[in-house]
Protein backbone atom coordinates (compact mmCIF):
# COMPACT_ATOMS: atom_id res chain seq x y z
CA UNK A 1 0.00 0.00 0.00
CA UNK A 2 3.15 2.69 1.05
CA UNK A 3 4.71 2.00 -2.50
CA UNK A 4 0.45 2.41 -4.68
CA UNK A 5 0.80 5.76 -2.47
CA UNK A 6 4.31 6.79 -3.78
CA UNK A 7 3.74 5.85 -6.93
CA UNK A 8 0.44 7.97 -6.82
CA UNK A 9 1.72 11.09 -5.54
CA UNK A 10 4.64 11.00 -8.39
CA UNK A 11 2.36 10.62 -10.97
CA UNK A 12 0.40 13.12 -9.51
CA UNK A 13 3.53 15.54 -9.49
CA UNK A 14 4.22 14.78 -12.90
CA UNK A 15 0.94 15.56 -14.18
CA UNK A 16 0.90 19.12 -12.36
CA UNK A 17 4.23 19.52 -13.64
CA UNK A 18 3.06 18.74 -17.37
CA UNK A 19 0.07 21.24 -17.07
CA UNK A 20 2.77 23.71 -15.92
CA UNK A 21 4.46 23.24 -19.32
CA UNK A 22 4.13 25.07 -22.38
CA UNK A 23 1.37 23.61 -24.89
CA UNK A 24 2.68 21.11 -27.04
CA UNK A 25 1.00 21.90 -29.71
CA UNK A 26 3.64 25.14 -29.94
CA UNK A 27 5.65 22.58 -30.96
CA UNK A 28 4.88 21.89 -34.12
CA UNK A 29 6.79 23.75 -36.65
CA UNK A 30 4.46 25.01 -39.70
CA UNK A 31 7.63 24.53 -42.51
CA UNK A 32 9.28 27.73 -42.18
CA UNK A 33 12.28 28.58 -39.23
CA UNK A 34 13.66 31.53 -41.69
CA UNK A 35 11.91 34.69 -42.61
CA UNK A 36 13.58 37.29 -44.54
CA UNK A 37 12.84 40.30 -46.46
CA UNK A 38 14.70 43.60 -48.46
CA UNK A 39 13.27 46.72 -48.69
CA UNK A 40 14.63 49.76 -50.76
CA UNK A 41 14.53 53.00 -49.16
CA UNK A 42 15.81 56.55 -50.39
CA UNK A 43 19.22 58.50 -50.77
CA UNK A 44 20.28 61.63 -51.78
CA UNK A 45 22.30 60.37 -54.21
CA UNK A 46 21.43 59.61 -57.57
CA UNK A 47 23.41 56.21 -57.89
CA UNK A 48 22.99 55.14 -54.49
CA UNK A 49 19.91 53.64 -52.41
CA UNK A 50 19.49 52.57 -48.67
CA UNK A 51 18.72 48.45 -48.52
CA UNK A 52 17.28 47.37 -45.10
CA UNK A 53 17.27 43.66 -44.82
CA UNK A 54 14.59 42.19 -41.88
CA UNK A 55 14.71 38.81 -41.11
CA UNK A 56 12.96 36.36 -38.66
CA UNK A 57 14.29 33.13 -37.26
CA UNK A 58 11.93 30.56 -34.77
CA UNK A 59 13.40 29.53 -31.42
CA UNK A 60 13.31 26.14 -31.42
CA UNK A 61 15.66 26.82 -34.62
CA UNK A 62 18.35 28.25 -32.48
CA UNK A 63 20.98 26.88 -30.46
CA UNK A 64 20.08 27.14 -26.48
CA UNK A 65 22.32 26.40 -23.91
CA UNK A 66 21.82 26.60 -20.37
CA UNK A 67 23.05 30.09 -18.42
CA UNK A 68 24.40 30.83 -15.19
CA UNK A 69 22.22 29.56 -12.70
CA UNK A 70 23.30 32.15 -10.21
CA UNK A 71 22.92 35.13 -12.50
CA UNK A 72 20.09 33.71 -14.46
CA UNK A 73 18.95 30.75 -12.88
CA UNK A 74 16.89 28.40 -14.95
CA UNK A 75 16.61 30.49 -18.08
CA UNK A 76 18.53 29.54 -21.21
CA UNK A 77 20.58 31.77 -23.88
CA UNK A 78 21.09 31.95 -27.65
CA UNK A 79 23.92 33.75 -29.81
CA UNK A 80 22.69 33.50 -33.17
CA UNK A 81 24.91 34.06 -36.52
CA UNK A 82 23.04 35.46 -38.95
CA UNK A 83 25.16 36.56 -42.01
CA UNK A 84 23.57 38.37 -44.99
CA UNK A 85 25.61 39.31 -48.25
CA UNK A 86 24.50 40.79 -51.86
CA UNK A 87 25.57 39.65 -55.10
CA UNK A 88 25.40 41.65 -57.93
CA UNK A 89 24.03 41.01 -61.58
CA UNK A 90 27.58 39.65 -62.42
CA UNK A 91 27.57 37.17 -59.17
CA UNK A 92 30.11 39.32 -57.35
CA UNK A 93 29.40 39.76 -53.48
CA UNK A 94 29.26 43.24 -52.83
CA UNK A 95 28.63 43.77 -49.43
CA UNK A 96 28.97 41.05 -46.58
CA UNK A 97 27.56 41.62 -43.07
CA UNK A 98 28.04 39.39 -39.96
CA UNK A 99 25.21 39.84 -37.23
CA UNK A 100 24.94 38.84 -33.91
CA UNK A 101 22.90 39.06 -30.55
CA UNK A 102 21.84 37.73 -27.88
CA UNK A 103 18.60 35.94 -26.92
CA UNK A 104 16.89 34.49 -24.14
CA UNK A 105 14.52 32.33 -23.06
CA UNK A 106 12.56 31.84 -19.72
CA UNK A 107 12.96 27.79 -19.44
CA UNK A 108 13.42 25.10 -21.55
CA UNK A 109 10.02 24.64 -23.16
CA UNK A 110 10.42 28.23 -24.36
CA UNK A 111 13.62 27.06 -26.34
CA UNK A 112 11.13 24.42 -28.37
CA UNK A 113 8.51 27.22 -29.04
CA UNK A 114 8.00 27.71 -33.42
CA UNK A 115 5.72 30.07 -32.34
CA UNK A 116 8.29 32.66 -31.07
CA UNK A 117 10.59 34.36 -32.91
CA UNK A 118 13.89 36.34 -32.21
CA UNK A 119 14.00 39.30 -35.04
CA UNK A 120 16.62 41.91 -36.47
CA UNK A 121 17.79 43.82 -39.03
CA UNK A 122 20.27 45.44 -40.98
CA UNK A 123 20.70 48.87 -43.36
CA UNK A 124 23.30 49.12 -45.92
CA UNK A 125 24.10 51.90 -48.62
CA UNK A 126 24.69 50.05 -52.03
CA UNK A 127 24.78 51.03 -55.80
CA UNK A 128 21.85 51.60 -57.16
CA UNK A 129 21.18 48.61 -58.94
CA UNK A 130 19.65 44.79 -59.06
CA UNK A 131 21.01 42.38 -56.53
CA UNK A 132 20.61 38.86 -54.86
CA UNK A 133 20.30 38.79 -51.37
CA UNK A 134 21.60 36.15 -49.36
CA UNK A 135 20.42 35.55 -45.42
CA UNK A 136 21.22 32.72 -43.88
CA UNK A 137 21.82 31.48 -39.96
CA UNK A 138 24.82 29.88 -38.89
CA UNK A 139 25.55 26.74 -36.70
CA UNK A 140 28.19 26.74 -34.45
CA UNK A 141 30.37 25.68 -36.43
CA UNK A 142 29.62 28.87 -39.31
CA UNK A 143 27.82 26.36 -41.34
CA UNK A 144 24.78 27.72 -42.80
CA UNK A 145 21.44 25.93 -40.77
CA UNK A 146 18.97 27.97 -42.51
CA UNK A 147 19.44 30.05 -46.21
CA UNK A 148 16.76 32.28 -48.07
CA UNK A 149 17.86 33.72 -51.24
CA UNK A 150 16.06 36.38 -53.06
CA UNK A 151 16.08 39.23 -55.30
CA UNK A 152 15.94 43.25 -54.69
CA UNK A 153 14.95 45.30 -57.52
CA UNK A 154 17.06 48.03 -56.44
CA UNK A 155 17.70 49.91 -59.17
CA UNK A 156 15.77 52.91 -58.83
CA UNK A 157 16.70 56.87 -58.68
CA UNK A 158 15.10 58.67 -56.03
CA UNK A 159 16.49 62.12 -57.66
CA UNK A 160 13.83 61.99 -60.13
CA UNK A 161 9.97 62.67 -59.61
CA UNK A 162 7.55 59.98 -59.09
CA UNK A 163 9.96 57.45 -58.07
CA UNK A 164 7.86 54.43 -55.77
CA UNK A 165 10.10 51.69 -53.93
CA UNK A 166 8.28 48.57 -52.97
CA UNK A 167 5.77 48.37 -50.26
CA UNK A 168 7.14 47.35 -46.32
CA UNK A 169 3.83 45.53 -45.00
CA UNK A 170 3.36 46.42 -41.12
CA UNK A 171 0.87 46.36 -38.60
CA UNK A 172 -0.24 48.73 -36.12
CA UNK A 173 -0.27 48.31 -32.34
CA UNK A 174 -3.08 49.62 -29.88
CA UNK A 175 0.24 50.60 -27.07
CA UNK A 176 1.92 52.41 -30.48
CA UNK A 177 1.74 55.78 -31.74
CA UNK A 178 0.22 56.35 -35.34
CA UNK A 179 3.80 56.54 -36.77
CA UNK A 180 5.01 53.48 -35.46
CA UNK A 181 4.67 50.44 -36.59
CA UNK A 182 5.79 46.39 -36.49
CA UNK A 183 6.97 44.76 -39.66
CA UNK A 184 5.76 41.17 -40.40
CA UNK A 185 8.54 40.24 -41.44
CA UNK A 186 7.03 37.38 -43.36
CA UNK A 187 8.84 37.25 -46.44
CA UNK A 188 6.38 40.10 -47.87
CA UNK A 189 3.66 38.68 -46.81
CA UNK A 190 0.37 39.86 -44.42
CA UNK A 191 -0.89 37.41 -41.58
CA UNK A 192 -4.30 36.84 -41.81
CA UNK A 193 -4.91 37.29 -38.27
CA UNK A 194 -3.54 40.50 -37.52
CA UNK A 195 -5.76 43.63 -37.91
CA UNK A 196 -5.01 47.27 -38.81
CA UNK A 197 -2.10 46.20 -41.45
CA UNK A 198 -0.81 49.08 -42.96
CA UNK A 199 1.49 49.56 -46.19
CA UNK A 200 4.46 51.78 -46.39
CA UNK A 201 5.41 52.84 -50.05
CA UNK A 202 8.41 55.19 -49.84
CA UNK A 203 7.86 57.59 -52.65
CA UNK A 204 9.53 60.79 -54.17
CA UNK A 205 6.52 63.39 -55.12
CA UNK A 206 6.04 67.22 -56.50
CA UNK A 207 7.04 69.67 -53.98
CA UNK A 208 3.56 71.30 -55.30
CA UNK A 209 0.75 68.59 -54.39
CA UNK A 210 0.80 65.50 -55.01
CA UNK A 211 -1.72 62.17 -55.21
CA UNK A 212 -1.22 58.98 -55.75
CA UNK A 213 -3.96 56.55 -56.51
CA UNK A 214 -3.64 52.73 -55.85
CA UNK A 215 -5.48 49.71 -56.50
CA UNK A 216 -5.90 46.54 -54.57
CA UNK A 217 -6.94 43.38 -56.66
CA UNK A 218 -7.24 39.72 -55.28
CA UNK A 219 -5.99 37.12 -57.81
CA UNK A 220 -8.55 34.27 -57.79
CA UNK A 221 -6.93 30.71 -57.97
CA UNK A 222 -8.79 27.55 -59.01
CA UNK A 223 -6.33 25.78 -55.73
CA UNK A 224 -7.92 27.91 -53.03
CA UNK A 225 -9.93 25.94 -51.28
CA UNK A 226 -11.20 28.30 -48.65
CA UNK A 227 -11.27 31.89 -50.07
CA UNK A 228 -11.81 33.19 -53.67
CA UNK A 229 -14.11 35.68 -53.70
CA UNK A 230 -13.37 38.51 -55.77
CA UNK A 231 -11.58 41.33 -54.21
CA UNK A 232 -11.39 45.38 -55.92
CA UNK A 233 -9.82 47.56 -53.57
CA UNK A 234 -9.09 51.67 -54.72
CA UNK A 235 -8.31 55.06 -52.86
CA UNK A 236 -6.11 57.93 -53.10
CA UNK A 237 -3.41 58.78 -51.02
CA UNK A 238 -1.00 61.79 -50.29
CA UNK A 239 2.57 61.13 -48.96
CA UNK A 240 4.17 62.83 -46.27
CA UNK A 241 6.72 65.46 -47.06
CA UNK A 242 10.34 64.94 -45.66
CA UNK A 243 9.89 61.36 -44.00
CA UNK A 244 11.50 58.32 -44.36
CA UNK A 245 11.10 54.68 -42.64
CA UNK A 246 13.63 53.83 -40.05
CA UNK A 247 13.48 50.80 -38.66
CA UNK A 248 14.96 50.12 -35.00
CA UNK A 249 15.22 47.46 -32.45
CA UNK A 250 12.12 46.92 -29.91
CA UNK A 251 12.60 45.19 -27.28
CA UNK A 252 8.81 43.20 -27.22
CA UNK A 253 8.70 43.45 -31.17
CA UNK A 254 12.57 43.03 -32.41
CA UNK A 255 11.93 44.85 -34.60
CA UNK A 256 9.62 48.16 -35.79
CA UNK A 257 9.09 50.93 -38.35
CA UNK A 258 9.56 54.12 -37.49
CA UNK A 259 7.90 57.29 -39.86
CA UNK A 260 10.37 60.05 -39.65
CA UNK A 261 10.13 63.41 -40.34
CA UNK A 262 13.75 64.70 -40.23
CA UNK A 263 14.48 63.61 -43.51
CA UNK A 264 16.85 66.11 -45.18
CA UNK A 265 16.62 65.35 -48.31
CA UNK A 266 18.51 67.76 -51.18
CA UNK A 267 18.13 67.44 -55.15
CA UNK A 268 20.25 69.56 -57.26
CA UNK A 269 18.26 69.67 -60.38
CA UNK A 270 15.22 72.18 -62.19
CA UNK A 271 12.10 69.86 -60.74
CA UNK A 272 11.14 70.28 -57.15
CA UNK A 273 11.03 66.73 -55.76
CA UNK A 274 10.08 65.62 -52.35
CA UNK A 275 10.69 61.99 -50.60
CA UNK A 276 8.09 60.94 -48.40
CA UNK A 277 6.03 57.69 -47.32
CA UNK A 278 2.63 56.63 -48.54
CA UNK A 279 0.58 54.95 -46.01
CA UNK A 280 -2.39 52.66 -47.23
CA UNK A 281 -4.54 51.41 -44.76
CA UNK A 282 -6.03 47.72 -45.43
CA UNK A 283 -9.40 46.78 -44.58
CA UNK A 284 -8.81 43.63 -42.77
CA UNK A 285 -12.32 43.06 -42.98
CA UNK A 286 -12.03 42.42 -45.99
CA UNK A 287 -9.08 40.93 -46.55
CA UNK A 288 -8.61 37.02 -46.87
CA UNK A 289 -6.05 34.88 -47.27
CA UNK A 290 -4.50 34.59 -51.45
CA UNK A 291 -2.61 36.33 -53.69
CA UNK A 292 -2.68 40.15 -53.96
CA UNK A 293 -1.95 42.76 -56.70
CA UNK A 294 -1.03 46.91 -56.04
CA UNK A 295 -0.41 48.80 -58.40
CA UNK A 296 -0.13 52.93 -58.05
CA UNK A 297 0.34 56.17 -60.21
CA UNK A 298 0.44 59.48 -59.40
CA UNK A 299 -2.95 61.44 -60.47
CA UNK A 300 -3.21 62.44 -64.21
CA UNK A 301 -0.75 60.21 -65.24
CA UNK A 302 -0.83 57.15 -66.70
CA UNK A 303 2.36 55.35 -65.48
CA UNK A 304 2.27 53.31 -63.00
CA UNK A 305 3.74 50.47 -60.85
CA UNK A 306 2.74 46.72 -59.44
CA UNK A 307 3.54 44.82 -56.50
CA UNK A 308 2.02 41.83 -55.72
CA UNK A 309 1.89 40.13 -51.79
CA UNK A 310 0.17 37.45 -50.61
CA UNK A 311 -1.99 37.42 -47.54
CA UNK A 312 -1.54 34.20 -45.57
CA UNK A 313 -2.46 32.18 -42.03
CA UNK A 314 0.57 31.47 -40.90
CA UNK A 315 -0.79 29.88 -37.58
CA UNK A 316 -3.40 28.43 -39.01
CA UNK A 317 -5.26 25.49 -36.82
CA UNK A 318 -3.73 22.25 -38.27
CA UNK A 319 -6.94 19.94 -38.59
CA UNK A 320 -7.97 22.90 -40.74
CA UNK A 321 -5.80 22.12 -43.23
CA UNK A 322 -7.11 18.77 -44.38
CA UNK A 323 -11.03 18.55 -44.85
CA UNK A 324 -11.60 15.37 -44.53
CA UNK A 325 -10.01 15.35 -40.78
CA UNK A 326 -11.63 18.84 -40.19
CA UNK A 327 -14.77 16.99 -41.28
CA UNK A 328 -14.26 13.71 -39.16
CA UNK A 329 -13.55 15.68 -35.95
CA UNK A 330 -16.70 18.21 -36.70
CA UNK A 331 -19.06 14.89 -36.30
CA UNK A 332 -18.81 16.00 -32.68
CA UNK A 333 -21.05 18.11 -33.35
CA UNK A 334 -22.65 17.29 -36.55
CA UNK A 335 -25.86 15.47 -36.56
CA UNK A 336 -25.98 12.23 -39.03
CA UNK A 337 -27.42 13.91 -41.51
CA UNK A 338 -25.19 16.99 -41.65
CA UNK A 339 -22.48 15.07 -41.86
CA UNK A 340 -23.53 12.68 -44.20
CA UNK A 341 -24.44 15.66 -46.18
CA UNK A 342 -21.29 17.36 -46.35
CA UNK A 343 -18.44 14.04 -46.47
CA UNK A 344 -19.07 13.28 -50.06
CA UNK A 345 -17.49 15.03 -53.31
CA UNK A 346 -13.81 15.78 -53.34
CA UNK A 347 -11.53 17.70 -50.63
CA UNK A 348 -12.74 21.50 -52.52
CA UNK A 349 -16.09 20.44 -52.33
CA UNK A 350 -15.79 19.64 -48.29
CA UNK A 351 -14.05 22.82 -47.76
CA UNK A 352 -17.10 24.92 -49.11
CA UNK A 353 -19.24 22.98 -47.08
CA UNK A 354 -16.87 22.95 -44.05
CA UNK A 355 -17.28 27.13 -44.58
CA UNK A 356 -20.56 27.10 -45.03
CA UNK A 357 -21.39 25.31 -42.14
CA UNK A 358 -19.00 27.70 -39.34
CA UNK A 359 -20.45 31.40 -41.68
CA UNK A 360 -23.53 30.42 -40.41
CA UNK A 361 -22.02 30.81 -36.69
CA UNK A 362 -19.60 33.27 -37.50
CA UNK A 363 -20.04 35.92 -34.78
CA UNK A 364 -18.48 38.50 -36.79
CA UNK A 365 -19.96 37.95 -40.11
CA UNK A 366 -18.51 40.87 -42.11
CA UNK A 367 -14.89 39.49 -41.62
CA UNK A 368 -13.60 36.63 -43.40
CA UNK A 369 -11.79 35.61 -39.95
CA UNK A 370 -14.40 33.56 -38.29
CA UNK A 371 -13.42 33.26 -34.45
CA UNK A 372 -15.94 30.26 -33.68
CA UNK A 373 -14.29 28.02 -36.41
CA UNK A 374 -10.62 28.95 -35.19
CA UNK A 375 -11.67 28.42 -31.85
CA UNK A 376 -13.12 24.92 -32.58
CA UNK A 377 -10.01 23.98 -34.83
CA UNK A 378 -7.34 25.01 -32.14
CA UNK A 379 -8.78 22.79 -29.95
CA UNK A 380 -8.61 20.18 -32.18
CA UNK A 381 -4.84 20.91 -32.15
CA UNK A 382 -4.12 21.65 -28.49
CA UNK A 383 -6.10 17.52 -28.19
CA UNK A 384 -4.00 15.79 -30.67
CA UNK A 385 -0.75 16.91 -29.05
CA UNK A 386 -2.04 16.81 -25.90
CA UNK A 387 -3.67 13.97 -25.11
CA UNK A 388 -1.81 11.36 -27.13
CA UNK A 389 -1.01 8.26 -25.30
CA UNK A 390 1.23 5.13 -26.53
CA UNK A 391 -2.07 3.61 -27.59
CA UNK A 392 -3.89 6.40 -29.57
CA UNK A 393 -1.46 8.77 -31.53
CA UNK A 394 -4.19 11.01 -32.27
CA UNK A 395 -4.72 12.74 -28.89
CA UNK A 396 -8.24 14.71 -30.46
CA UNK A 397 -10.03 10.51 -30.90
CA UNK A 398 -9.40 10.35 -27.16
CA UNK A 399 -12.24 10.44 -24.34
CA UNK A 400 -10.47 13.45 -22.46
CA UNK A 401 -9.20 15.11 -26.45
CA UNK A 402 -13.21 15.15 -27.45
CA UNK A 403 -14.19 16.52 -24.01
CA UNK A 404 -11.96 19.38 -24.92
CA UNK A 405 -12.86 20.05 -28.00
CA UNK A 406 -16.29 20.34 -27.06
CA UNK A 407 -15.95 22.49 -23.91
CA UNK A 408 -12.34 23.68 -24.20
CA UNK A 409 -9.91 24.16 -20.80
CA UNK A 410 -11.87 22.67 -17.54
CA UNK A 411 -11.74 25.44 -14.23
CA UNK A 412 -10.26 23.13 -12.33
CA UNK A 413 -8.55 19.32 -12.81
CA UNK A 414 -8.20 16.92 -10.02
CA UNK A 415 -6.68 13.32 -9.22
CA UNK A 416 -7.78 10.94 -6.89
CA UNK A 417 -6.96 7.54 -5.80
CA UNK A 418 -10.41 5.56 -5.13
CA UNK A 419 -10.91 1.50 -4.65
CA UNK A 420 -7.36 0.89 -5.99
CA UNK A 421 -8.10 3.43 -9.39
CA UNK A 422 -6.97 6.43 -10.82
CA UNK A 423 -9.06 9.57 -11.93
CA UNK A 424 -8.72 12.80 -13.47
CA UNK A 425 -11.90 14.68 -12.78
CA UNK A 426 -12.36 17.67 -14.90
CA UNK A 427 -15.09 20.44 -13.19
CA UNK A 428 -16.79 23.11 -15.76
CA UNK A 429 -18.29 25.44 -13.22
CA UNK A 430 -19.90 27.41 -15.32
CA UNK A 431 -21.26 24.87 -17.14
CA UNK A 432 -22.17 22.70 -14.26
CA UNK A 433 -20.47 19.65 -15.57
CA UNK A 434 -18.03 17.04 -14.06
CA UNK A 435 -16.42 14.70 -15.85
CA UNK A 436 -14.74 11.48 -14.68
CA UNK A 437 -11.59 9.76 -16.23
CA UNK A 438 -10.34 6.88 -15.39
CA UNK A 439 -6.77 5.63 -15.66
CA UNK A 440 -6.95 2.51 -17.73
CA UNK A 441 -3.53 1.92 -18.89
CA UNK A 442 -0.28 3.48 -20.64
CA UNK A 443 -1.83 7.11 -20.44
CA UNK A 444 -5.47 5.80 -21.91
CA UNK A 445 -8.15 7.73 -19.90
CA UNK A 446 -11.51 6.52 -20.36
CA UNK A 447 -14.64 8.59 -19.76
CA UNK A 448 -16.82 6.59 -16.69
CA UNK A 449 -18.76 9.59 -15.08
CA UNK A 450 -20.55 12.30 -15.96
CA UNK A 451 -22.35 14.68 -13.07
CA UNK A 452 -24.54 18.05 -14.03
Amino acid sequence: MKWIIIIFLISVSLAQAQQQKFDRATYYSYGIKLFSEAHTLPDNSSDSVQIAVLYKVTYETLLFTQSNTVDNPGRFQSIPLIEIFFRDQSGIIRNRTLLTDTVWADDYEQTQRKDLYFTGFMTTKLYASDYSCTVQLLDRYKKPAEVNEFNIKSGLDFTKLHTIASPVLTYASDNMPDYKTVPFVLSNKINFTSKDAKILVPATFSNRYDVFNYSIVKNISQEDKFWNQPINLTGRVVPSADTYIKFEHDEEYGVISVIKSDFNFQVSNDEQVNAGVMVIELPSEQLSPGSYSLTIKPDGLSDSVSYNFEVVWVDMPLALRNPQYALDLMYLILTDEEYESMNTGDDLFKATKIMEYWKAKDPSRSTPYNEAMTEFFKRVDYAFFNFQTLREKDGAKTERGKIYILYSKPDKIDKILEDGKQYEIWTYAKLGKTFYFELVTNGLYNLTKIIE
